[in-house]
Parts: C-alpha cells; structure tokens; sequence
C-alpha cells in the first residue's frame, strides 16, 4: 500500500512537499510512508481519495485504476485542453478507443524514429 501512495504522488508530479501539504500533513509524514516506516491509515487514504480522485481499492488492494472515472478533472498536472482530450476521449466506445490508442502509438513510434536519426 506504501508503495502505492507513492505511485500515485508520482502520476500526479507532485513533490513529497506538494503532496503533503495538500492533505494537511508534513512532508515527513509521506516519506515515512512511502519508505514503509508507518502505515497508510483510513483517514489518509480518505483525504487522498477525496483530493486527488484517486480511487481507494487500487490504493488499499492495487485492484482497478490508480484514480476513479473522470478523476482527472481534479488532477492539477493536467493542463485543461489534456482534461478536454480524456473528456472527449471517455465518451468512446471501445473499438473508437482501440482506434485512437493505435494512432497514438503510429505518432509515438514516428516521433522515437526521427529522435533516432538525429
């Protein structure tokens, strides 16, 4: 679960400091916890859950997404027209997904070429 606190703090490209000051802790508080010094407890994962979206199985048991459903509207690393994109990007059914994960992937491995030869 320790390490999970810090995954998530991670996705969110938050410092320790950022992190914690958001929840109303120190900064000492999440290193201890995600060095595995202390325990998560209830009312923190609670507070995360709350502030960040994250979602509180995948915290507590690793199961499902690090954040609930359209959770990113909370998320402060993401610039609005990211939170427009996911927006849009949710209201597809799964085939439409399948279509846009793969022209990403085409764009990503055009772009790593490029990178490549220069």
């Amino acid at each position: 679960m320790n390490e999970r606190v810090r995954e998530l703090r991670e996705l969110l490209n938050l410092s320790q400091h950022e992190f914690a000051k958001s929840l109303g802790l120190k900064q000492s508080s999440i290193s201890d916890v995600e060095r595995g010094k202390v325990r998560v407890g209830e009312a923190t994962i609670k507070l995360i859950c709350l502030n960040f979206g994250a979602n509180s199985d995948w915290i507590k048991n690793g199961t499902g997404s690090p954040f609930e459903k359209h959770s990113y509207r909370h998320r402060t690393d993401l610039t609005e027209f990211e939170k427009g994109i996911l927006d849009r990007l949710n209201m597809l059914d799964a085939a439409d997904k399948s279509i846009v994960e793969n022209m990403i992937n085409v764009f990503y491995e055009k772009r790593e070429r490029l990178n490549s030869t220069l």
